[in-house]
């Protein structure tokens, strides 16, 4: 027999079910098992985790390519501005530069009055990435040019 502190311990658990000397205990009618919800739970937590992180990297493709498009037209405006100032082909200087940033120019209306020059330009750009039933282009329009007050 043991003596010592423990002992009163050691003999109320000796007799016991092994399952119930580490505290899961033995089943209890009307009780639910709850064994492996954390699992669930872990599953699901990383897979929203995953869905967020997919749309989040989709969202910031859109959004650069929105400003890269931008950029786009404010250039091809500004070079059409500067061609029609200098009495150059202000839709032609605008087509290449939208070329050259990797966009289709789609529309462009130079203005030319005494002392006035504006040119709008509207441009195409593919937008990346690109998903079943999204939009697949983004337009942009800028105008530059000189007004006189």
């Amino acid at each position: 027999m043991t003596r010592g502190p423990g002992a009163r311990w050691a003999r109320r658990t000796a007799h016991r079910h092994p399952v119930e000397r580490h505290g899961v205990g033995p089943r209890v009618p009307g009780r639910s098992d709850e064994r492996g919800s954390g699992s669930v739970l872990a599953l699901i937590i990383v897979l929203v985790t995953c869905v967020v992180a997919y749309w989040t990297v989709v969202f910031a493709g859109w959004v650069g390519s929105i400003h890269r498009a931008r950029s786009a037209a404010d250039m091809a405006s500004l070079a059409g501005a500067h061609a029609l100032q200098v009495n150059g082909d202000a839709c032609s200087e605008a087509r290449r530069i939208a070329t050259s940033n990797g966009a289709e120019l789609t529309d462009c209306t130079p203005t030319r009055g005494i002392g006035e020059y504006v040119v709008e330009v509207t441009i195409a750009m593919p937008l990346t990435p690109s998903l079943p039933g999204a939009p697949s282009k983004v337009r942009e329009t800028s105008t530059a040019g000189e007004v006189q007050r």
